[in-house]
């Protein structure tokens, strides 16, 4: 089994806080025009969003990099979830067959170790690629391996 290390840092993010529907005020063409390609009461930021910016390379490379170190974040964070399910309950109702019968066993945990096998090869792979990352890299084909896995 690998061993699940602490999620990787990340600079922290903070979401800009929505404003509520009392803040945002509709500029007067989005009115009157019925036509209008957002919803009155979308925000002007999300609105002013929507206008093509030029794209930055390295931010646009650096974003990417980001995601993927999130994503990586994400998968460990669910395996050692799957792991803890397993060795804190599934392993101990199966040491006590009086607690539960086989068949609900099945149907409580149904495919929880398959599913922390599958998250453990792409935790890996995910891992291994931001290893190497450069801003070519994809990440694409680290899930390919495990749709035969997800099939069977």
């Amino acid at each position: 089994m690998m061993e699940v290390e602490e999620p990787l840092q990340t600079p922290p993010h903070t979401p800009s806080p929505s404003p509520s529907p009392a803040q945002v005020t509709p500029d007067a063409s989005a009115s009157s025009d019925a036509a209008s390609p957002e919803p009155r009461d979308s925000p002007p930021e999300r609105r002013a969003s929507k206008k093509k910016k030029p794209e930055d390379p390295a931010a646009s490379a650096r974003l990417r990099l980001l995601t993927v170190v999130e994503l990586c974040d994400t998968e460990k964070t669910h395996l050692q979830t799957l792991r803890y399910t397993v060795e804190a309950y599934l392993e101990p109702i199966r040491a006590q067959p009086l607690l539960l019968r086989g068949s609900a066993v099945r149907k409580i945990f149904h495919n929880v170790e398959r599913v922390e096998r599958v998250s453990e090869l792409l935790c890996e792979a995910l891992l291994s690629r931001v290893a190497v990352w450069s801003d070519s890299a994809g990440i694409a084909d680290c899930f390919m391996p495990l749709v035969h896995d997800c099939a069977t």
